[in-house]
């Protein structure tokens, strides 16, 4: 609604805009208090959490993969690795 000049400009009609996206705010505070208030539902109370080798995997192939994308986007440019002959 901001892009439209005439929304921007009147005050009362920021003021509502505000108002209600203090009120999604706060709702989405609450909805995330639920698991407090109803503790059964929460992932802590299933159990004991062990992981698997898979879990592992998953966590060291992640690793693997953030490098693998640093590297490709962010090369280290040959000046800066003295490798010429001075």
């Amino acid at each position: 609604m901001l892009w439209i000049r005439v929304v921007r400009t009147n005050v009362v009609a920021l003021f509502v805009i505000a108002h209600l996206r203090e009120c999604r705010h706060v709702a989405g505070a609450l909805r995330d208090r639920g698991g407090q208030s109803c503790p059964r539902l929460m992932p802590s109370a299933w159990g004991r959490y062990s992981a698997t080798p898979w879990d592992y995997g998953v966590f060291i192939g992640s690793i693997g993969l953030f490098f693998a994308a640093l590297f490709l986007f962010c090369p280290v440019p040959a000046d800066d690795l003295h490798l010429r002959d001075a």
